[in-house]
C-alpha cells in the first residue's frame, strides 16, 4: 500500500479550534494541545483525534495554516506511548477496543490537511 492509501485527508476549516483567539499567538507558529483537560483550549472532538496541533497565523485577518508548511501534515495517528499519562491510558483503551478478540488490526496513518482555516474568535 502506498503512503497515500494509508493517509487521511481532512478539511482544516472544519477542525474545531474552540475559543482560540489572535491573542493566543505570541509568535507566528504555536502548538496547541486540544486534548489536555488542564488547558482552557481543550476541545473534546479535536483533542480526541488530533491532540496537539501546529497552527501558523498567516495574517492579521486570522487566516491559519494547520500542520506543516512543506506537506500539510497535520498529525500522525499512531498508537505509540509517549509518557503522557492521560494520552497513554486513552491509547491503551483504543488499542484494546480496536483489537478485541483479534478482530481488527491497528494501523498508523498520516493525516493531511487541505482547504482554509480561520481563527474562530477574532476579538
Amino acid at each position: 500500500m502506498s503512503t497515500a492509501e494509508k493517509s487521511l485527508y481532512v478539511d482544516i476549516g472544519k477542525i474545531d479550534l474552540g475559543s482560540l483567539t489572535m491573542y493566543d499567538f505570541t509568535k507566528p507558529t504555536i502548538q496547541v494541545n486540544f486534548a489536555d483537560p488542564r488547558s482552557a483550549r481543550m476541545v473534546g472532538s479535536t483533542g480526541a483525534v488530533y491532540g496537539t496541533i501546529t497552527l501558523t497565523l498567516l495574517n492579521q485577518k486570522g487566516d491559519l495554516r494547520i500542520g506543516r508548511k512543506k506537506d500539510n501534515l497535520v498529525d500522525i495517528y499512531d498508537f505509540n506511548m509517549d509518557g503522557r499519562w492521560m494520552r497513554d491510558k486513552l491509547t491503551k483503551l483504543g488499542i484494546y477496543i480496536a483489537t478485541v478478540n483479534g478482530k481488527y488490526k491497528i494501523t498508523s496513518f498520516n493525516i493531511y490537511g487541505y482547504g482554509k482555516a480561520k481563527i474562530p474568535n477574532m476579538r
